[in-house]
């Protein structure tokens, strides 16, 4: 077993102020840095600079897929909790087990712990003799506010200004909670802008607050989509039905069971039968969007690759199968494969929601493009089209303009497991979708109907290569008509 100083960080520290451990480890030993992140060459040569030779490990690289799939499971109690505490359990279990391992290759001559936010549970460290050491971030977690009058009334000022929305469609009104950008193009009926509904909302939250009543209204319906209606309070009330929708692509293959929790009241709609596929392999009762618009793929326009667009998905703690530096290999693949080919462009685009304090980090998309510019590689750049943050509440507009930006003259699309994809072969744009991470294929249900895969950097470049010849456009073709078929299935 290898005796060295062990350092744990996330990308959430300044690099600038690493230096200042020097005073804390033992000299006579080596250096080892273990990250949530993936480190890039750049920021190693600059930590090197301060404090001399390194050996790095990720999280992701001391468990198995299996390791984060036994996670997820065992974390998992009963769906009507706080689903606060099934993250938080998934969080304490990967990082007992990511200890327990990094101790089984190192023998810690010190053991520090800098930071406490990104995937670190910091109790588990400081049980297991990891001493605290405080140095300069780029975002300081604050302590959430119990819930008290002054918020509760922020809330209903909140919910006067959110856009709801309304549509009638056979017989019953539905009221959408929400941003139509992220779902209208996958609804068949016109909702316009209802700022009554806003009104009668915050009216049946009072109403439930103060008398304890409800605001019962026959053929109305309520729908909000997946991810945006954890902000509003639902009534949790038997006779107020609420539809939460996909709005993206889900992995049927997730661990996590983090679907499970949802309120008596609520159900899950699903725009196709893929995306109904997580929520029956972990017995969980879904419905087909009755008001969904069916969305065929054209006939792809396939031809030599001059330009690519790279599209990131993202990392959190909803699941152990997901990690930060997963997002971090792919970067280092499509920088080997853009010193590779200097004749083909490519670009690439981060998830606008990186930057958020408990996905990859205030500083994510910012560490990117200094590597980029590290490398001053005149073929590799980053999107000029992601949206600003706001960095007093990370608030993010997602916008789809802007990925139809990102979109204009690009001969494919890679990613991992993200929409955006899809919605490039909306537009005629093939897509292959990318895993560089040696565990399961996210996107396999797309995977399943024909479209490309890739596990290596030669995987990749078969795939820019072959595109435009007579085989690969064939087998792309016929996966088009897979996904076309699956539309119409109900």
């Amino acid at each position: 077993m290898k005796k060295a100083n062990l350092v744990v960080f996330t990308q959430n520290l300044k690099l600038d102020s690493l230096g200042e451990i020097l005073t804390e480890i033992n000299k006579d030993y080596p250096t080892v840095l273990l990250t949530s992140h993936c480190l890039f060459e750049n920021e190693i040569e600059s930590i090197e600079e301060m404090i001399g030779n390194v050996e790095t490990y990720t999280f992701a690289s001391l468990m198995s897929d299996a390791d984060m799939e036994k996670i997820d499971i065992d974390a998992y109690k009963e769906e009507h909790e706080d689903i606060g505490e099934y993250y938080k359990r998934i969080k304490v279990k990967k990082n007992e087990l990511i200890i327990s391992r990094i101790l089984e290759k190192i023998d810690p001559a010190v053991k520090l712990i800098l930071c406490d936010d990104l995937g670190i549970d910091l109790d588990s460290w400081l049980k297991a003799g990891f001493r605290k050491v405080e140095l300069e971030y780029y975002h300081k977690t604050e302590v959430a506010e119990s819930e008290n009058k002054t918020a509760y009334f922020q809330a209903i000022k909140r919910f006067a200004r959110e856009p709801v929305y309304s549509t009638h469609y056979n017989g019953k009104k539905y009221v959408f909670y929400g941003s139509m950008n992220r779902i209208g193009y996958r609804l068949n009926s016109e909702f316009k802008r209802d700022r009554l509904e806003n009104w009668l909302f915050i009216a049946t939250i009072v109403s439930r607050k103060l008398f304890n009543k409800s605001i019962c209204r026959k053929n109305v319906k309520h729908i909000s989509t997946l991810h945006e209606s954890l902000k509003w309070r639902f009534p949790k009330l038997s006779n107020y039905e609420v539809g939460l929708i996909q709005d993206g692509y889900l992995p049927p293959n997730y661990s996590s069971l983090y679907l499970k929790f949802i309120n008596l009241n609520e159900h899950y709609y699903a725009w196709d039968t893929l995306g109904m596929q997580v929520f029956h392999n972990q017995n969980i009762p879904v419905k087909m969007l009755p008001l969904r618009k069916k969305l065929y793929l054209p006939e792809p326009e396939l031809k030599r690759v001059k330009s690519v667009l790279c599209i990131a998905s993202g990392a959190g703690d909803w699941t152990a199968m997901k990690n930060r530096s997963d997002e971090d290999m792919m970067i280092l693949a499509f920088v080997e494969v853009a010193k590779r080919h200097p004749e083909i462009k490519f670009v690439y685009r981060c998830h606008p929601n990186w930057v958020y304090p408990a996905h990859q980090g205030m500083n994510s998309i910012n560490r990117v493009a200094e590597y980029f510019s590290w490398l001053n590689l005149p073929n590799l750049v980053l999107s000029g089209n992601i949206p600003s943050t706001n960095l007093d509440n990370f608030q993010l507009s997602i916008s789809r303009n802007s990925l139809a930006e990102d979109l204009k003259e690009v001969d494919i699309v890679f990613g991992e497991h993200s929409i955006s994809m899809v919605d490039a072969a909306f537009k005629r744009i093939p897509f292959a979708s990318v895993n560089m991470t040696g565990r399961r294929d996210f996107f396999c249900g797309m995977t399943s109907l024909g479209f490309p895969h890739c596990e290596s950097i030669e995987n990749i470049e078969s795939v820019l290569m072959e595109c435009g010849k007579q085989k690969f456009d064939d087998e792309y073709k016929a996966a088009v008509e897979k996904y076309n078929r699956m539309t119409d299935e109900e």
